[in-house]
Parts: structure tokens; C-alpha cells; sequence
């Protein structure tokens, strides 16, 4: 599987989980077999202005690669900054994330709030790709909540921006991670874009 310009040599890929997808974590399950490990999400306010932590969640060694390094954001230049970051750091892809449930992010207008402005996600892609030299990728969810499933529309408007992939947590914003997940919903992506569709929830 290719990721943009980025080999993958299987399918198997750690999903990004904020607390847990440290560089100590990461390089366990690369000598486990994951063929693509991903950071913890990170503030892209706070990468593009290089704050300590930031830079210290966004360490990587080539003992990983490939690596994604996972940002996110609502204002276009801002995250487009936080991924110039992301590249200097040495990761091999840019993963940006429109899915986390949190409410402190959902509160602030990111993470999987945006799952309800498709054209915003697309202007947020579309200028990071044009910021980076590396592939840009986007982790999605089914929608904001079961009466809206916007994840075929964005990951289209995603693909059209330049997107190289996408990741979809096969449930809403709002059931979070409770409940099961609709694993259909990943194929309905799958069938309606290019780019590799990976699955996870």
C-alpha cells in the first residue's frame, strides 16, 4: 500500500490515541509488526509556536519510520504552520485529526466538530497540503451523530484537496467510544474515494 510518495508494507497500522501513541509506545509496536505508527494528536496552535511539550510529543527516530505526526486545529494557517513543524521533525506524514470527541476540543471548534463543515475540512487539507512536501492524511468519524453521516462528503472533498489517505473511527462524535461500531460506514468511503481508506474503532 502507498500513502502518497510513502511505502507501507501492509495494511496493519497503529491508530493515533492521544496518551497513549508515545515514542516509547510506537517503537514497541513497530517490532511488533506495525508497518505505519502514528504520535499522539498535538495542538496545532501549539506546535506552530513550538512550545516545549509540543515539541517533546512530537519526537521521532528512524527507528520508526514511517511515522505520521498527528496535529489539530480550526484555523487553516495555523495548522498549516503546525505541519511545516511536523515535517522538520522528520515525520514522513502530516495526519491531521477531525474526529477526536473531546469536548474541550469539540467546545473550541476542532477535532470532531468539524465533522459537521465538510468545506471547512477541505480548506484546512487543502492548505496544509500546499504547506508540506510530505503526504497529508485525515482522521475522520462517521459524522457528528447518527442523523449525520458526513464521512463519504468529507473524505471526497478531502481526496479533491490532496489528502493521501483517511482514516475512519467507524462511529459518531457523539457516541464517543461507547457503543458498537458501524464498520460499514468505512466501506461506503472506501467505495466513494481513491486513496487508501483504513478502518479503525
Amino acid at each position: 500500500m502507498r500513502i502518497g510518495s510513502v511505502s507501507i508494507s501492509h495494511p496493519v497500522t497503529l491508530a493515533p490515541m492521544e496518551e497513549h501513541t508515545s515514542l516509547p509506545f510506537r517503537k514497541l509496536c513497530k517490532q511488533f509488526g506495525a508497518s505505519l505508527v502514528c504520535s499522539e494528536r498535538i495542538d496545532a496552535v501549539d506546535v506552530a509556536k513550538r512550545d516545549k511539550r509540543a515539541l517533546k510529543l512530537l519526537s521521532t527516530t528512524t527507528g520508526e519510520k514511517p511515522c505520521a505526526g498527528q496535529i489539530s486545529g480550526h484555523d487553516p494557517g495555523v495548522v498549516a504552520a503546525a505541519a511545516r513543524v511536523v515535517e522538520q521533525q522528520g515525520f514522513a506524514i502530516v495526519d491531521l485529526n477531525f474526529e477526536c470527541p473531546i469536548k474541550r476540543l469539540v467546545n473550541r471548534g476542532e477535532g470532531g466538530a468539524l465533522l459537521a463543515d465538510p468545506v471547512r475540512v477541505a480548506g484546512i487539507v487543502e492548505a496544509v497540503v500546499r504547506a508540506v512536501s510530505i503526504p497529508v492524511t485525515l482522521k475522520i468519524r462517521s459524522g457528528p451523530d447518527a442523523e449525520r453521516e458526513t464521512a463519504v462528503e468529507i473524505a471526497q472533498r478531502a481526496e479533491q484537496a490532496g489528502a493521501a489517505a483517511v482514516d475512519v473511527h467507524a462511529r459518531s462524535v457523539q457516541q464517543a467510544y461507547v457503543g458498537p461500531a458501524d464498520w460499514a460506514v468505512v466501506a461506503r468511503v472506501k467505495a466513494a474515494v481513491q486513496i487508501p481508506v483504513m478502518g479503525s474503532g
